[in-house]
């Protein structure tokens, strides 16, 4: 399997650890509790994001995609959901 290195990430600073998480992704968080649907985090052209029911919201960038949780990926959806931000679709 492949996998491009985000470009935040230099080189130099690429180690195992971040190259084997970097192979995980996209990675399924697990299932929305009201509609059943998947919740998957991925690096893409801007950025880490979480994928929910076809909609895209940007993981702030304090955060590591790596540690991100169902309950963290569900707060980012129903916090962008709440001020009534666009999701990118």
């Amino acid at each position: 399997k492949r996998v491009s290195v985000p470009k935040e990430i230099s080189l130099s600073d690429l180690n195992e650890y971040m190259a084997l998480n970097l192979l995980t992704l996209p990675k399924e968080l697990g299932l929305h509790p009201d509609t059943g649907k998947k919740v998957i985090v991925n690096i893409g052209r801007f950025g880490p994001y979480v994928n929910y029911d076809g909609k895209f919201k940007s993981i702030p960038r304090s955060e590591s995609i790596f540690d991100i949780t169902l309950e963290r990926g569900l707060e980012l959806i129903a916090e962008a959901i709440a001020k009534n931000a666009p999701l990118r679709t």
